[in-house]
């Protein structure tokens, strides 16, 4: 993952753990969290994801489609 997106990574994570969610989503073991990609990506088009030190692309096209890529 490139360094400058590291810190925007964790300023999101840090961004959707301080806010507010509906208590349905709160809870644990209460279902999927669900999480609004605009909210999440801060205003960008294209966020990076890490899961066991692999960076993973999570992208919206022109279409409105979110594309996944290693």
């Amino acid at each position: 993952m490139p360094e400058n997106l590291a810190g925007n990574v964790t300023d999101a994570i840090q961004s959707l753990q301080t806010s507010t969610l509906p208590p349905s989503l709160g809870k644990l073991g209460c279902g999927p969290i669900i999480l609004d990609f605009h909210h999440l990506a801060n205003g960008r088009s294209e966020i990076f994801i890490s899961l066991n030190g692999e960076a993973y692309r999570l992208r919206l096209t022109r279409n409105n489609k979110l594309i996944l890529t290693k």
